[in-house]
């Protein structure tokens, strides 16, 4: 039987009733209580590092890397890399 709210007298010692924490937001191989007081293991895996393109291999989807200070007016290359873009370039907007 889980136990979810511990009670001595009138002090509430613990509770876990108003928790949120389920198997599909807590990290894969740790285990936790939910809002039930049942133990649960955790199934999230979070998505891995973006990384780029070569000539020879295809890129990762993941995290992209955060751009530096001051390069605000940069954009992320498919290799990875932030790059400053030539004065004339030229960029198409396609809607979905």
């Amino acid at each position: 039987m889980a136990v979810n709210k511990v009670v001595l007298g009138s002090e509430t010692l613990l509770d876990l009733t108003g928790d949120t924490v389920t198997k599909d937001t807590l990290l894969k191989g740790q285990t936790a209580h939910n809002a039930a007081g049942e133990q649960i293991e955790g199934e999230y895996t979070p998505p891995g590092v973006f990384a780029g393109a070569s000539a020879e291999t295809a890129g990762t989807s993941g995290l992209v890397p955060p751009p530096a200070a001051g390069d605000e007016k940069k954009y992320l290359c498919g290799d990875g890399s932030w790059a400053t873009p030539e004065a004339q370039t030229t960029i198409k907007i396609c809607r979905w």
